[in-house]
């Protein structure tokens, strides 16, 4: 009742959100606007309330960018948008079929435009994405629609252009953010759309889908903060928008009192608007399952800052960089977008795109992420052969090309030589050949800091002498490294952990130290072992050594192996299976991997009180012993076990992997939340590695509690590093070369996280400062 009162005292979301938003929309960013309740059939607006689509604006706007347009195919090209039913059975099907209309100019009409008799397809244009100004921009607010059950819905402002509905915003008091769930009143504005979509339960006939076949975005406003979606985004996937670039925060008016402006500029500024709805959408399938995806705002920033260089600077050089985004915040689709723009933009068009990365999995994955976004304005050619790759850059036509850097490895021949007296034959490497001295080819490197500057990397350098290098990486440059800048320039753009994790585009990785007395350390060892065979000289002290002390040898070690594997049992049971997560494990070797796979098997029916299932991934050859032979997989086969490990537990129980080397890097399960170190790791690998477990996910399960089936909805609130090896005990060692100040704090310790907690508790208590605990009156007031 008292948050009424001062809700209402105060204002409410229409004073303060909705009213605010209208007004910055018309007098900074010079929307047209008329209230809802003029947009109505009896103004000529629409033929029904069942109507979203402006006719008569969009007929203006057909006949000025078609001038050829005849009235039928004018009125043909209104119904495709406004009755498209019959192009799907679902809205993102729909949606997907009008995008590819209005954005990639897949839908024509025939018409005799030379009037010589024959009737032609024309390409119609809907919007006119070269001239912003040639284009009709009008907000409105209490927007009727009549749902499919005859009501009718009121969305707050809806964003039309050319009588188009491409966005609809949903308002919310800032006031409801202050209840027990800080984000009540999101919650509430997302149920909102599902509703109006009618994506809750079709059956209800409660929304209209209509109002979405044409959307683009969704937002969310509530004064403070605003987030953006899809159609198809889940609540967790509604982020903040928080960079109204190209302007810098503090040229935004009103932000101290109205923090959605920045939404509201950098979203819906004209320009923006545009470009976001061309460039920076994807509809992407994976596993048979389609999901669209909007750019958030530093794939955003950071693909502008690109464009902009490459049409300005002066030299390779200057129009080139690094595009530093933390691992987990869309890097590849920022690759993705970045590509898709260049072909779009006038004059980069013709360029050739290469994309190179360092690992043959990578490219496969990047290749894959490419051709489900762009494969309607591209093909991507993956150059799988060396020869092809050569002839792919000679020709050096406007395409995307994708390939890996071990293919610019020099090649050799034999010659026969005179050494000491006597002819013998040896290898030589030939110089590489230049492929091409365009410079219209552009070059994305991923994860610049590795191998993109080595001997491999010199010969692509040899190979295209003009190009532009744009590197990408999840990690800072570090302070050692001088090649990177010089070979790529200066940061394009950074985006670091602590800016994702709050964000929510990753989650907080959380480390633990566990069973410190099994921890590899110098000094004990030698300690223990100095201490065991003090009576040998030091001769025999040292071939022991060599033969059984070495660190290798303890690590593989059967008896320690087996302790650590009963704690990773007990550790996943309490805190990971209930949430219905998975685990990771890297090993120091193929050996102990094994190992750790017997002793996982032997102990998980005691400890989980289940079956559950382990595989272990790594590379082996044909002369390895059985024991290894035995858990060989090929390419084919890891792919699958790696699809059934991302499958919910309820439909697969595969919830171990084991791993030497592989699946540290590039491997992206958003199921797995806890990764068990016990090898050594440092530096951009040990960055790498723990990036395994900072996806954000969001299930949907089903449960069985009391003999009743319950739907829950499972967010994975963190990452855990669980550490047996005693890489956290060096943490800063492991990460100095990296300056303090940029990389952040990877990982908080389990030990800072319970302090913090004690904090908060300490905080609390104070609230209850001189108040009977015994009286409960007194407590709730």
């Amino acid at each position: 009742m008292w948050g009424i009162i001062v809700s209402n005292y105060l204002g409410n979301e229409e004073t303060l959100v909705e009213l605010p938003a209208i007004e910055y929309m018309q007098n900074v960013l010079h929307y047209d606007f008329i209230h809802g309740k003029e947009l109505i059939p009896e103004k000529g607006e629409r033929e029904t309330f069942t109507e979203v689509i402006l006719g008569n604006r969009l007929k203006k706007a057909l006949k000025r960018l078609n001038p050829w347009m005849d009235e039928d195919n004018l009125n043909k090209s209104v119904r495709y948008l406004s009755r498209p039913e019959n192009l799907g059975t679902s809205l993102l099907e729909i949606n997907e079929k009008l995008y590819d209309a209005i954005v990639d100019l897949k839908f024509t009409v025939d018409q005799d435009i030379y009037g010589n008799g024959q009737k032609k397809p024309q390409t119609v244009y809907f919007i006119d994405w070269e001239n912003v100004d040639n284009n009709d921009f009008l907000v409105t607010r209490q927007f009727e629609v009549k749902t499919l059950s005859g009501k009718s819905i009121f969305p707050d402002i809806v964003v039309f252009v050319n009588g188009i509905p491409v966005v609809v915003l949903e308002c919310k008091s800032p006031f409801l953010e202050r209840g027990k769930n800080e984000n009540i009143g999101k919650k509430e504005a997302f149920e909102q759309l599902r509703r109006y979509m009618n994506e809750r339960d079709r059956n209800t006939l409660e929304g209209n889908p209509r109002l979405f076949y044409t959307n683009f975005f969704t937002g969310i406003l509530n004064k403070y903060h605003a987030y953006v979606g899809t159609i198809s985004s889940k609540y967790n996937h509604y982020l903040e928008w928080k960079d109204p670039y190209p302007i810098k925060r503090d040229q935004v008016s009103g932000i101290k009192e109205n923090g959605q402006n920045l939404f509201l500029q950098g979203l819906l500024e004209k320009n923006n608007l545009l470009d976001i709805m061309r460039n920076f959408i994807v509809f992407e399938t994976d596993n048979g399952v389609t999901i669209k995806k909007i750019c958030r705002y530093q794939q955003f920033r950071a693909v502008n800052k690109a464009i902009k260089r490459l049409k300005e600077g002066k030299d390779p050089l200057s129009r080139g960089g690094v595009v530093w985004h933390t691992q987990g915040s869309g890097k590849s689709l920022t690759m993705v977008m970045l590509a898709r723009k260049i072909k779009r933009t006038k004059e980069l068009s013709d360029a050739t795109i290469v994309i190179v990365t360092d690992r043959i999995d990578l490219d496969k994955q990047i290749y894959a992420t490419f051709i489900r976004t762009l494969s309607k304005i591209t093909t991507p050619e993956r150059a799988d052969k060396i020869a092809t790759m050569k002839r792919l850059l000679s020709e050096a036509q406007p395409k995307i090309i994708m390939t890996t850097i071990q293919k610019f490895e020099s090649e050799t021949e034999e010659r026969e030589v005179i050494e000491n007296g006597k002819k013998i034959k040896k290898k030589f490497i030939l110089p590489y050949p230049v492929l091409t001295t365009k410079s219209n080819v552009i070059v994305l490197s991923d994860e610049a800091h590795r191998s993109q500057y080595k001997d491999t990397a010199s010969n692509m350098r040899t190979a295209l002498p003009n190009a532009t290098f744009i590197g990408f990486t999840g990690t800072p440059i570090d302070k050692r490294d001088k090649s990177t800048p010089r070979t790529f320039g200066g940061y394009i753009d950074k985006y670091g952990i602590k800016e994702a994790v709050d964000d929510g585009a990753t989650v907080k990785i959380v480390y633990e130290g566990r069973m410190p007395q099994l921890h590899i350390k110098d000094s004990s060892l030698d300690e223990l072992f100095n201490e065991a065979f003090e009576d040998r000289t030091d001769e025999e002290k040292e071939a022991i050594k060599q033969k059984y002390a070495n660190k290798k040898a303890i690590v593989e070690s059967k008896d320690r192996i087996n302790d650590i594997a009963i704690d990773i049992l007990k550790h996943y049971r309490d805190n990971i299976l209930p949430n219905g997560f998975k685990a990771q494990i890297v090993c120091v070797s193929r050996e102990a991997c094994v190992r750790y796979y017997k002793a996982l098997m032997e102990h998980m029916k005691d400890i989980i009180g289940e079956e559950l299932e382990c595989k272990v991934i790594f590379s082996g050859n044909l002369n390895d012993p059985p024991h290894l032979k035995e858990h060989f997989t090929s390419k084919a086969e890891q792919e699958i076990i790696i699809d059934r490990f991302k499958m919910p537990i309820e439909k697969d129980k595969l919830c171990f992997i084991i791993v030497k080397d592989m699946l540290l890097t590039g491997f992206d399960a958003p199921i797995e939340q806890v990764m068990y170190l016990d090898r050594p790791l440092k530096e951009h690998n040990l960055l790498q590695a723990i990036a395994r477990v900072n996806r954000t996910c969001v299930m949907d399960v089903t449960r069985v509690d009391k003999d009743k089936v319950k739907k829950a909805n499972i967010v994975k609130q963190c990452g855990y590093v669980v550490d047996y090896y005693g890489v956290s005990d060096y943490l800063e060692e492991a990460l100095a070369i990296f300056d303090k100040e940029e990389l952040g704090e990877p990982m908080q310790s389990m030990n800072d996280l319970y302090k913090e907690m004690l904090s908060y508790r300490e905080d609390v208590m104070t609230l209850f400062k001189g108040i009977d605990k015994n009286n409960l009156d007194e407590l709730i007031k």
